[in-house]
C-alpha cells in the first residue's frame, strides 16, 4: 500500500496586528476555503481514469473520479485501434495485427449543465457562446487533461450555423 498526503496548515502571508490581522485571517479563511472548492471541482474533471479504490480527499472531501460519467447524458464509449505508422484514413481492422497499434477511447454525450444553461448572460443580456460542441484530450497513459476546445465545431467538420443540432455536444478523447 502506497500512501502520499499533502497537507497545508495554518497558512499565513505576512504579520499583521489588531483589527487588521483579524481582517486578513479571514479574507485568508475565505481565499484557502475557495481554493479547497476550486480544487474539489478541478481535480476530478482533470483526470480521466483513477481507480474508485485510490482514496483522495482535499478539505476532508473525498473525491471521485466520475465528473463525466456523471455529467454526460446519452454517454457512449467507443474504442478504436489507432497505428502509428498507419494513415488514419485508411482501413485499420482491429482483427489486424500491427506491433505499433494502440487503443484509443472515444467518449461522446451531451453535456446536461451546459443544455440547461441560459444563452443569456444574466448581468449584461449578452448572448453566451456555451452549447458549442466541445472536444477534450486527455493523455492516453496518464488520463491527465490536456486540452480543451471549447468551440471544436469547425475543428469536427460541423457547421457553426445557429442549428442546435450538436447543443452542449461533449467528445472525449
Amino acid at each position: 500500500c502506497h500512501v502520499f498526503e499533502v497537507i497545508l496548515n495554518k497558512i499565513r502571508h505576512g504579520q499583521e496586528e489588531g483589527l487588521v490581522k483579524r481582517a486578513l485571517d479571514v479574507q485568508q479563511k475565505i481565499t484557502i476555503n475557495q481554493i479547497i472548492q476550486d480544487l474539489q471541482m478541478e481535480i476530478p474533471r482533470t483526470y480521466l481514469h483513477i481507480p474508485d479504490s485510490f482514496e483522495f480527499v482535499v478539505g476532508k472531501k473525498q473525491l471521485f473520479f466520475k465528473h463525466w460519467q456523471e455529467r454526460l447524458v446519452e454517454l457512449s464509449t467507443f474504442t478504436i485501434a489507432v497505428g502509428s505508422s498507419i494513415p488514419w484514413k485508411q482501413n485499420f481492422e482491429v482483427s489486424d495485427e500491427h506491433p505499433d497499434a494502440y487503443d484509443l477511447r472515444l467518449f461522446i454525450g451531451f453535456d446536461r449543465y451546459r443544455i440547461a444553461d441560459s444563452n443569456v448572460e444574466g448581468d449584461t443580456g449578452e448572448k453566451k457562446e456555451n452549447k458549442n460542441a466541445s472536444l477534450y484530450f486527455y493523455s492516453r497513459q496518464l488520463g491527465r487533461l490536456i486540452k480543451c476546445e471549447p468551440d471544436a465545431r469547425q475543428m469536427l467538420g460541423l457547421t457553426t450555423g445557429s442549428s442546435y443540432y450538436g447543443s452542449a455536444l461533449t467528445i472525449i478523447i
